[in-house]
């Protein structure tokens, strides 16, 4: 899958300054040839080579479709006339699917008028068993409408950094999924079950309005669905590799939105870093691994926040570690109707996110970071997933030689050095990111 997402990637690229497709084939195969591929074998080599072709053609395809959006929209709507203010152009830029002039009259007025009848009726119930303000956000969490937030909430949300739960994903196809799956398997076989699930969020997700992250997370969930259909184990690199090539065709240029680039920031955290992260520094408390899974993401997420706000907010540490552990319940709580319940905690967080806000320094000022910055920050997280490596692979030639395979006992020299190291990593990172240009000033031009 690494390769044809290579693959994928440059002929899009290819596409886009309309090169044959016919030779990018030919120069990748060479390509494979010279590179070692991930089995030996004739048949991965050939299953490789037409993962390449097909990827290929959806490459050109899609960029072919992305030049005529382009157009479309540069056409319509003006760019940001000064930095840092909203850019109707990239944003819209960004929404826009392959499916934009396709879409039936039929289905968009008959079908989908149908899931907006369920959506208006869900939102009612919450606003009669909600206060406006708690409604409000309510809304937003369950059925994806965020036009009853006044903008001192949203500014609120967002210095808190708890902004991204209102963005229906993850958190809400894997409870509503899963749950549902996991009800049916009682009574019925797992294919239909999981054929039922796919269809139920595919049906929630164009009722709330489908957008990038649900895309994604749809994808994600079906393919593991499928796995367990097929009695295999889910990859979740080939997982995170198929949903971007998927949404990638979907959306042509969603690259360039700030929830594009947030919901795979994210993902990409939560696969790859965190879990090499927890094994390194051997932490078997819940609560403990919480912290730690807020620290690493924050640390990623705050580059992209910063390069699309030109600010930074210091405690959404802390505001994810009180919060993120309630949203499921809180979730939970809506999709079974219990709205005054779950508006009593939706007030309690309120609460949580009103004080943290209020709290001197909750916004840094960074500006947008400078390219030095973002190379560094990439050299520092490559830097600490590196030292990781090398410390497993030593302590792996350790416990060779020793013959001590505990893995829960590290002396507490060593504990310490690992704590250290990570600290220093999060400081430095966030250091660059927020006072890089500060620091660069005081070193250069005084």
């Amino acid at each position: 899958m690494f390769y044809a997402l290579i693959a994928y990637v440059l002929t899009e690229c290819m596409a886009y300054a309309n090169c044959s497709i016919n030779l990018f084939l030919v120069l990748y195969i060479i390509f494979l040839i010279f590179v070692k591929a991930e089995h030996e074998d004739g048949s991965a080599f050939i299953c490789i080579c037409i993962i390449v072709f097909i990827s290929g053609i959806l490459g050109y395809a899609v960029m072919s479709r992305g030049i005529e959006i382009k157009k479309e929209v540069y056409k319509k709507y003006e760019p940001a006339r000064n930095e840092g203010n909203f850019d109707e152009r990239k944003y819209n830029l960004g929404i826009q699917t392959i499916f934009q002039q396709n879409n039936s009259n039929n289905f968009e007025y008959g079908y989908i008028k149908n899931l907006e009848k369920i959506k208006k009726f869900i939102g009612k119930k919450i606003d009669d068993n909600c206060d406006e303000r708690t409604a409000s956000i309510y809304r937003a969490l369950l059925i994806g409408d965020k036009t009853a937030i006044n903008e001192d909430d949203k500014q609120m949300f967002r210095i808190a950094g708890i902004s991204h739960v209102f963005a229906i994903s993850g958190l809400h196809i894997s409870i509503l999924g899963i749950g549902l799956y996991k009800l049916l398997r009682k009574k019925f076989m797992m294919p239909f079950s999981v054929v039922v699930s796919i269809i139920l969020i595919t049906n929630y997700s164009l009722m709330i309005g489908i957008s990038v992250s649900t895309t994604r997370a749809i994808v994600m969930f079906s393919l593991r669905m499928i796995a367990e259909v097929c009695g295999r184990k889910y990859d979740e690199t080939n997982g995170f590799i198929i949903s971007l090539m998927i949404v990638s065709s979907i959306y042509p240029w969603g690259f360039t939105s700030f929830s594009y680039q947030m919901s795979y920031a994210a993902v990409f955290v939560c696969y790859f870093i965190i879990p090499k992260v927890c094994d390194f520094l051997k932490i078997n408390s819940r609560f403990i691994s919480t912290v730690v899974s807020s620290i690493m993401l924050n640390s990623v997420l705050n580059i992209l926040v910063s390069f699309n706000y030109y600010e930074v907010y210091p405690y959404t540490v802390i505001t994810n570690i009180i919060i993120l552990p309630f949203m499921g319940m809180v979730i939970v709580m809506g999709f079974l109707g219990l709205y005054k319940v779950g508006g009593f905690f939706i007030s309690l967080g309120m609460g949580v996110c009103d004080g943290i806000s209020s709290l001197d320094k909750s916004i840094l000022i960074c500006g947008k970071p400078e390219i030095w910055q973002m190379i560094l920050a990439v050299l520092i997280i490559l830097f600490y997933m590196g030292y990781i490596r090398i410390y497993e692979k030593s302590d792996y030639k350790f416990k060779i030689d020793t013959g001590d395979f505990n893995d829960y006992k590290d002396e507490i020299s060593v504990y310490r050095r690992k704590v250290i190291v990570t600290v220093i990593v999060y400081l430095v990172l966030f250091a660059d990111i927020s006072f890089g240009y500060r620091i660069k000033e005081n070193i250069f031009y005084e």
